[in-house]
């Protein structure tokens, strides 16, 4: 019993050494706290010194007695001054635009005013470029002293204007290249229209029109024609510099159509007369002549949108009148050609017409051209046209309830329907003293035609770098 006693007051007494020992911790534990606080007090708000790496490089630098760069400065020795590089001599293609003028791209070039003064000046070149179109090249050249020195523009494929400097003045002269003329090829299978395989092998439009005209007493080109029909053309094409500038007349051509083929080949006789005969020498009395024809339809056209009609109802005025002419539908900016040799009598605008070419061919006949979007720009009042030249493009002008173009054909200003109208064709058989001459032509012709292959993109074979257009079919 005494030792429990004895235990339990050993354990007590430990027990409150313990709380003993706690208690002096905590008393002097708080004190040291305190006193922590307030020397980092003491340390945080005491005052010191702003002395920035900025101001040690600057008494660094100052010590040393040398002046602070700034970051913007660059400092030169006058020896070495940068010198602008002298100006140079240049050339310069400068493209012209809508709007463009001579003298407005030369001022924009920095070219002198007295420069252009006295280039404006020079009667030539203010003839030739009062109008300059845009698309086209003006090529300058400028010496060092940047004073114009040479200057040329391209009129036409065929004629280049040139101006050269001579001391203060300028020489302007106005050269003309000689085209090269060369019979060219072209070939295709057709697989939906005539036109369209035509323009596959590159076949210029104006062929395509001619050749239509010249087979139409043969071929019906817009219901008669099948897959697989194909066609052979030799015609001739004026080139500069191996380009094509313009294209002539039909030399030659076959058309296959349904297990048949045709062929026409252009003679032209002592007298300066030409005319298509039939390759087949038992045909030859049946001659088309190219002088005093007339070409149906003028335009490449998809559909005839309004016949001739004496009583028909017009789509805008919603009342009958006549109709002295046909309106053959086409997308706009169509080629509008001549239909035959003539003289342009009216070019301007003519009330429902709207924009209107009337072309006087002789013995009474005449010929009207309406709703035309624009005129071609070489064609005036009192021009002199050629069958099949383009005179116009396909419009909507006047009257028009689409793009179209209206055709009338009069005689002794008696309008007659121009599709059906018996037209004025010369039937003249050739000359016996030319026969000889004609057969060694058709002979050369339809050799060239045999040895062509059925698909042919139209080239030149005189030009060598074209002779790989040819395709085997």
């Amino acid at each position: 019993m005494e030792n429990m006693i004895s235990s339990s007051k050993t354990r007590g007494s430990m027990a409150a050494i313990r709380r003993d020992i706690r208690s002096r911790i905590r008393v002097g534990l708080y004190p040291l706290l305190l006193l922590s606080l307030l020397v980092a007090s003491f340390i945080f708000f005491w005052p010191q010194n702003d002395v920035s790496a900025t101001d040690y490089d600057n008494s660094r630098y100052a010590q040393n007695d040398f002046s602070l760069p700034s970051a913007n400065t660059v400092t030169i020795d006058s020896a070495d001054e940068i010198v602008p590089p002298a100006p140079q001599a240049y050339d310069k293609n400068v493209l012209i635009q809508r709007g463009d003028t001579l003298s407005g791209l030369l001022l924009a070039q920095n070219i002198q005013t007295q420069d252009i003064s006295a280039l404006l000046a020079i009667p030539l070149v203010k003839r030739t470029l009062a109008h300059i179109n845009p698309g086209k090249i003006l090529n300058i050249h400028v010496n060092a002293d940047q004073e114009l020195t040479d200057l040329t523009y391209n009129l036409s494929p065929t004629q280049t204007l040139s101006v050269t400097r001579l001391d203060d003045n300028f020489d302007a002269k106005l050269t003309k290249k000689t085209p090269k003329v060369l019979p060219t090829v072209a070939a295709g299978v057709i697989s939906s229209t005539f036109y369209d395989a035509g323009l596959a092998q590159q076949l210029p439009q104006k062929i395509i029109l001619a050749a239509t005209q010249l087979f139409s007493s043969k071929i019906n080109f817009k219901r008669g024609l099948k897959p697989g029909d194909h066609f052979k053309v030799i015609y001739e094409s004026s080139y500069v510099q191996n380009k094509v500038v313009s294209t002539g007349n039909i030399l030659a051509m076959e058309i296959s159509n349904d297990g048949k083929t045709y062929a026409l080949i252009r003679h032209t006789d002592s007298h300066g007369v030409s005319r298509y005969y039939p390759a087949d020498s038992k045909a030859l009395s049946n001659a088309i002549t190219t002088k005093n024809t007339f070409l149906r339809a003028p335009v490449h056209y998809t559909r005839v949108s309004s016949s001739f009609s004496m009583n028909r109802m017009h789509p805008l005025l919603a009342f009958s009148r006549p109709h002295y002419g046909v309106d053959l539908a086409a997308p706009r900016g169509t080629p509008v050609v001549a239909s035959a040799n003539g003289v342009i009598t009216v070019k301007g605008q003519e009330g429902g017409y709207g924009n209107l070419i009337i072309i006087n061919h002789g013995h009474g006949i005449t010929t009207r051209y309406g709703h035309l979007n624009r005129f071609a720009s070489n064609i005036h009042a009192g021009s002199t046209v050629k069958q099949g030249q383009v005179i116009a493009y396909v419009g909507s002008t006047g009257l028009a309830s689409g793009p179209h173009l209206h055709y009338e054909y009069r005689v002794n200003n008696v309008a007659q329907n121009p599709l059906t109208v018996k037209l004025p064709l010369e039937a003249n058989p050739i000359s016996a003293t030319e026969q000889k001459q004609f057969s060694h032509e058709v002979a050369n012709y339809l050799a060239q035609l045999h040895s062509t292959p059925l698909i042919v993109v139209a080239y030149a074979p005189g030009l060598p770098q074209n002779n790989n257009n040819a395709k085997e079919a």
